[in-house]
Order: C-alpha cells, then sequence, then structure tokens
C-alpha cells in the first residue's frame, strides 16, 4: 500500500514538472523576437548573454547564419 502511494506521488511530480517545463517549441517563439520564424544570433545572444557564436553556427545546418525550427529542435539539447 505505501508503495502505490509513493509510486503515484512520484507520478504526480513528474507530470506536473514536465507540464511546467516550457516546451522546445515554446522557448523558440519567445527567442524568435521578431516571429519570422528563425533565430538569429542577434536574438539568441540576449536570450542567452553567454553563449558562443561558434556554437551557434555549428548548429547552424543551412549556414544561412539563422536557426529555424528543425535545426532549434536538432540543438536543443546542444549546450551553447
Amino acid at each position: 500500500m505505501r508503495e502505490n502511494i509513493l509510486i503515484g506521488i512520484a507520478a504526480t511530480m513528474f507530470i506536473v514538472g514536465c507540464a511546467s517545463t516550457p516546451s522546445t517549441t515554446d522557448k523558440f517563439s519567445r527567442i524568435d523576437t521578431n516571429s519570422d520564424s528563425y533565430i538569429t544570433w542577434e536574438e539568441y545572444k540576449v536570450y542567452y548573454p553567454n553563449a558562443k557564436k561558434s556554437s551557434f553556427i555549428r548548429v547552424d545546418e543551412s549556414q544561412d547564419e539563422k536557426l529555424d525550427i528543425g535545426e532549434w529542435r536538432i540543438g536543443a539539447g546542444y549546450s551553447f
């Protein structure tokens, strides 16, 4: 019985934690301040002031100096 209660509490905490964590798309939208569906280096460095441009460029697969949502999702786990 006690085990079931602990499992229920852990599951609830997990669900609440997931619900309160911004999605990759939500974060993309917040950084894309001009809503053109791209994140430029200038937009990115406002949100992440300590980021390195070399890392940003590495994630920019199309080499157009901006990230689209696909590049963002691929690079979302990457530490800029």
